[in-house]
C-alpha cells in the first residue's frame, strides 16, 4: 500500500531522526507521541547521550516529565500486584496477570516506557467465585452495578464486571478467557493455562502466559476488542515481543500451530502483516506464508482491512483525530462487535446501550 509514514514512525524506527528535525517537526512527534500513548516510550529511545545532550531544554523537559512520569506508573503497579498477591494469599490456583501488568512484572521491553491503567488477571472459570470475594473483601468494589451490565459480563463476556479499589481508585479485569464467550473466534482456556510459566526474577507469585500466548493474546486483544484508539502503541508491544522472543526459534516455529490450536489465526496474520509493515519486524519468511495460509481473509477484505487499520493508527496531524480517522475506528469498532455476538444479540446490546445513552443526555 503506497503511504506516507508519519513522523512518529519515523523517529520509531530509527530515534535519531528525531535530532535531524526542525523544532516544529520535533513538536509535532511529541504530540502524536502523547496522543498515542508513546511519550514514554521515546523518552526511552532518546535516553543515551548521544541523543540526549543534543535536544533542546524544552524537548529533554517534555520527555523527562514523561519518564518521571511512566517509572511511577510502574512503582504502582508492582505495589498493586502486591496488594493483589495479599488479598489472594493461600488459595492455592493459578493466577496469570495478562497483557502490561506481565509485560512490567516480566521486565520485557514491551513495558519500557509504558503507561498502564489496571491490572488483568486470568484465572479459571472454577474459581472466578472465589477469587472474586477475596477482592471484595479487600476493598474492591464493582463499577458497574446495573442489572443488564452484571448479566451482559458475567453470562456473555470474558471477564467479571471491572473492579475498583475503594481507597486506591486501583482498577482489576478478572478475566475467565482471552475472548467473549460469545464471540466467533473460542480459544480454549484450559489450553492457555496449561502453557503458564512463572515470571523471572521472583518480585511476584503469579504466573504469565508462555511467550507465544502473550503474543496470541496481543494480536487478539488488538484485533478483536475494537478499539484502536491506542492501536499503535498496541502494535509497538507486539512488535517489541516478537523482537524479544524472536531470537528463539522456538518461538517462530510454534506461532502459527499455537494459533490453529486456540483459533486465533486471524488476528496472528493481521498481527504480523502490519508490524511487519509499520516496524520491518524480522519475521521469518515461512511464518508469514504458513500465517497467510491459515488465517488471510478473501482479497476484499484484505484491502478494506488494510485501509482502516492504516487509517487508524498512521494518523499524520497531532491534533484531534481527523474525520478519516475516526469513521476508521468507529468502522474497526463495529467489527469487533459483530465478531464479539450474534447478530441478534448484538442488536439488542446496542439498542440499550443507545437508550440508555439516550436517557442519560436527558437527565443531564
Amino acid at each position: 500500500m503506497n503511504q506516507v509514514i508519519h513522523p512518529l514512525l519515523r523517529v520509531l524506527r530509527s530515534p535519531d531522526r528525531l535530532l535531524e528535525m526542525s523544532a516544529d517537526d520535533q513538536d509535532q512527534v511529541l504530540r502524536l507521541a502523547r496522543r498515542n500513548g508513546l511519550l514514554g516510550r521515546l523518552a526511552i529511545l532518546m535516553r543515551p547521550a548521544q541523543r540526549w545532550n543534543p535536544l533542546s531544554e524544552k524537548v529533554r523537559d517534555i520527555l523527562e516529565g514523561a519518564h518521571i512520569e511512566a517509572d511511577e506508573h510502574l512503582r504502582r503497579l508492582r505495589w498493586e500486584v502486591g496488594r493483589l498477591e495479599r488479598a489472594l494469599h493461600g488459595m492455592e490456583i493459578p493466577v496469570v496477570l495478562l497483557k502490561g501488568a506481565a509485560f512490567a512484572m516480566a521486565k520485557l521491553p514491551a513495558a519500557r516506557g509504558r503507561l498502564v491503567a489496571d491490572v488483568d488477571l486470568l484465572v479459571a472459570e472454577a474459581h472466578m467465585p472465589m477469587v472474586e470475594q477475596a477482592l471484595l473483601k479487600s476493598g474492591w468494589a464493582h463499577m458497574k452495578t446495573d442489572a443488564y451490565d452484571q448479566q451482559y459480563y458475567r453470562e456473555w463476556m470474558h471477564e467479571i464486571p471491572p473492579l475498583r479499589h475503594r481507597e486506591r481508585d486501583s482498577e482489576v479485569d478478572l478475566h475467565r478467557n482471552i475472548l467473549p464467550l460469545t464471540s466467533r473466534l473460542s480459544p480454549s482456556a484450559e489450553a492457555l493455562l496449561s502453557e503458564t510459566h512463572s515470571i523471572p526474577g521472583g518480585e511476584t507469585r503469579f504466573l504469565a502466559l508462555s511467550p507465544v500466548d502473550m503474543t496470541l493474546h496481543a494480536a487478539a486483544h488488538l484485533f478483536y476488542d475494537g478499539d484502536f484508539g491506542k492501536g499503535l502503541r498496541e502494535l509497538v508491544d507486539l512488535n517489541d515481543l516478537m523482537r524479544y522472543f524472536g531470537r528463539t526459534p522456538s518461538y517462530w516455529q510454534a506461532l502459527t500451530p499455537r494459533a490453529v490450536e486456540l483459533e486465533l489465526t486471524r488476528p496472528l496474520y493481521y498481527a504480523l502483516r502490519h508490524v511487519r509493515r509499520l516496524f520491518n519486524t524480522p519475521i521469518p519468511i515461512s511464518v508469514m506464508e504458513s500465517a497467510e495460509q491459515h488465517g488471510a481473509p478473501m482479497l476484499p477484505i484484505r484491502l478494506t482491512m488494510d485501509l482502516l487499520i492504516h487509517l487508524a493508527v498512521d494518523p499524520n496531524e497531532a491534533g484531534p483525530p481527523g474525520w478519516s480517522e475516526q469513521s476508521a475506528r468507529f468502522l474497526l469498532y463495529i467489527r469487533a462487535h459483530w465478531l464479539r455476538m450474534p447478530p441478534l444479540m448484538l442488536g439488542k446490546h446496542l439498542w440499550r446501550k443507545w437508550r440508555m445513552g439516550r436517557q442519560n443526555h436527558v437527565r443531564s
